[in-house]
């Protein structure tokens, strides 16, 4: 047979690839007010500055607690 043939045959009977399944995104936010005060975090990004509440993403086996004040 060609090779090409038995290439083909050969990904016929390949063992299946175990594809990633997608997860979540977690992430924690906080908006700390004190007075009439807000507490705001400026971030860059994209070559510009932008006013955010304090945020982070949650890895996997931390806590929505620590990941706030942290952040």
């Amino acid at each position: 047979a060609p090779e090409s043939a038995r290439r083909r045959f050969a990904r016929m009977f390949r063992p299946p690839v175990d594809e990633v399944q997608p997860q979540a995104l977690r992430v924690a936010n906080a908006v700390v007010v004190r007075d009439s005060q807000v507490l705001l975090v400026c971030r860059r990004g994209d070559g510009a500055l932008s006013w955010q509440f304090p945020a982070g993403m949650i890895k996997p086996g931390a806590s929505s607690q620590v990941v706030t004040v942290q952040e």
